[in-house]
């Protein structure tokens, strides 16, 4: 009589044991073809200047599409009515201001990268005789914006929803500024990951 049993047979160990070789093989695979398109990709950066200011635009360019969004944000919580009830139109309204907080703060940190990267972009083009980033005037503005941003964001928070999230808050800001440029993107989401946990 056969065992129907065969998990232990050296032949369906060997047939595992294969797969998981594959598996691996074919992960190692994909993460060397993606590592090379990353060199083939940071090799054009460093010998084409005009890639790297274009590089550097889009970076700027998002942050300008970020406090975009924040400012919309601002818009619907200025239609947003509070009232001392926490009934559910308020707590949507305290959770949609923190969110537009966090984001504030990491723009603030967006920046000060933004700026690093400019000021040593600028240092490298100026000794190589390379053409200038013309973006400065772009980070003021912008940097501009963002403080009325904020002060559109203080003025919107109800002081019960500063008191609800205290503790959130204060830990936030104590977490963002730990950070230093240039920044770890996935250091600084990981760490609101755990924060909003």
């Amino acid at each position: 009589m056969v065992d129907p049993d065969r998990s232990s047979d050296p032949i369906v160990e060997l047939a595992r044991e294969s797969h998981r070789v594959r598996n691996e093989a074919n992960a190692l695979q994909q993460a060397a073809d993606e590592l090379q398109v990353e060199l083939e990709s940071f090799e054009d950066w460093l010998e084409e200047p005009d890639r790297r200011i274009s590089g550097l635009k889009e970076d700027i360019d998002i942050l300008g599409e970020m406090l975009e969004r924040l400012a919309e944000t601002n818009h619907d919580l200025e239609d947003q009515p509070t009232t001392d009830s926490p009934d559910h139109s308020d707590t949507d309204a305290a959770t949609l201001w923190l969110e537009a907080w966090i984001s504030y703060r990491v723009t603030g940190l967006l920046i000060d990268d933004l700026r690093l990267e400019h000021d040593q972009l600028r240092e490298w083009h100026q000794r190589d005789g390379y053409q200038q980033p013309a973006l400065r005037d772009r980070l003021e503005e912008l940097e501009e914006t963002r403080g009325e941003i904020g002060d559109q964001l203080d003025t919107l928070a109800h002081p019960k929803w500063r008191e609800r999230f205290s503790i959130r808050l204060s830990e936030i800001e104590t977490t963002l500024d730990g950070f230093e440029p240039p920044v770890d993107w996935d250091e600084v989401q990981g760490a609101l990951d755990r924060l909003r946990e």
